[in-house]
């Protein structure tokens, strides 16, 4: 399949997946096939079979569908 990817410049967030369709009037988006999300501003990584989200707004949900598994790590910043 394809290889997506898509980048936020506020946070530094970056989305690889499959496939991608993404909805210009609303600016969100639907992915599917080997989900990658990662921001920099806070840390943090989301990995899963699909999501739908909002990357301006920093929302991400992510679908491990059946049988699917979702990945997450949050790094702590310190104080």
């Amino acid at each position: 399949m394809g290889n997506v990817r898509g980048s936020g410049q506020r946070n530094g967030s970056n989305l690889d997946a499959d496939r991608v369709i993404w909805f210009n009037t609303t600016q969100q988006f639907q992915a599917e096939g080997n989900v990658n999300y990662r921001q920099t501003n806070p840390p943090f990584s989301i990995a899963g079979p699909s999501a739908v989200g909002k990357l301006q707004d920093q929302q991400v949900s992510m679908n491990g569908g059946e049988g699917g598994r979702v990945e997450m790590q949050i790094v702590p910043q310190p104080r």
